[in-house]
C-alpha cells in the first residue's frame, strides 16, 4: 500500500514538472492574435559572505515567456519573472542580466507588480491598501496588513536581435538582484532545450509574417 502511494505521488510530481515546462499555443484567427507561452521554475542561489562565514540563500524563480503576434504588427516576446519570498525590505531590481554561453546581456524592466499576502497558518486580520506616493504608472502595489510573504513580478521585453542568439545558446543563465544582493539562476538542460525550441518557433512565426524576399536578398 505504501509503495502504491509512493508511486502515485511520484507520477503526479513528474506530470506536474512536465506540464510546467510545456509550450502552449493559442491562435485566434477571429481576433488576429497568435500567442505562445512557456513557463518553468528554477533555483536562484546567492552566496553571501560575512567575514569568513558564507551564507547560502535559495529562492524559486518562475520564468514565463510569452510570444504575442498580432495581424499587421511586429510580434513581441515578453518574459515575466515571479519571485516569492518572506517579507523583506529589499525588492526585485529593475535590472537583470541574461547570460548566453559567455555573453552577458543587460535587460531593464519598467513594469513591476508587488503583493503581500498572509500564509494559510496566519490568523491575523487582513486589509488591502496601496502605498501612497510610491506608485508609478507601470507599478502596482498591494500590501496586506499582517502579511508574512511577498510576491514580486518584473516584466522584461526580449529584443528581436536576441531571439536567434537564445535559440542557438548552449547555456542560459540569469542574474537578478534583491536590493544589493545578487542571485545566479542556472537553467537546467531540459528547460534550456525547451527555451531554445520556444525561440526557434517564435522566429518561424515571425518570418512567416514577413513578405517573401526577392532573389539575392537575405533575412537578417
Amino acid at each position: 500500500m505504501k509503495r502504491y502511494i509512493f508511486f502515485s505521488v511520484l507520477v503526479i510530481t513528474l506530470n506536474a514538472c512536465i506540464t510546467s515546462s510545456r509550450i502552449t499555443e493559442t491562435n485566434d484567427t477571429y481576433l488576429g492574435i497568435d500567442k505562445m507561452k512557456l513557463s518553468f521554475y528554477s533555483d536562484a542561489l546567492s552566496d553571501e559572505r560575512f567575514g569568513a562565514l558564507a551564507v547560502r540563500q535559495y529562492f524559486k524563480l518562475n520564468s514565463s515567456y510569452v510570444y504575442e503576434g498580432k495581424t499587421n504588427e511586429q510580434p513581441n516576446i515578453f518574459v515575466n519573472f515571479q519571485l516569492t519570498t518572506p517579507i523583506r525590505a529589499e525588492e526585485l531590481d529593475s535590472v537583470m542580466f541574461i547570460v548566453l554561453d559567455d555573453e552577458k546581456i543587460r535587460l531593464s524592466s519598467d513594469k513591476y507588480t508587488y503583493k503581500e499576502f498572509v500564509s494559510t497558518s496566519a490568523t491575523s486580520t487582513t486589509e488591502t491598501k496601496e502605498k501612497s506616493n510610491e506608485k508609478t504608472e507601470n507599478e502596482s502595489r498591494t500590501v496586506i496588513v499582517g502579511g508574512t510573504d511577498q510576491m514580486m513580478n518584473r516584466l522584461f521585453k526580449i529584443p528581436q536581435n536576441l531571439w536567434v542568439p537564445i535559440a542557438n545558446a548552449e547555456k542560459v543563465l540569469y542574474r537578478f538582484y534583491l536590493g544589493k544582493d545578487g542571485y545566479d539562476v542556472k537553467i537546467t538542460q531540459s528547460n534550456t532545450k525547451k527555451l531554445r525550441e520556444f525561440f526557434a518557433l517564435a522566429i518561424c512565426k515571425r518570418d512567416a509574417l514577413t513578405p517573401p524576399l526577392r532573389d539575392g536578398e537575405k533575412k537578417l
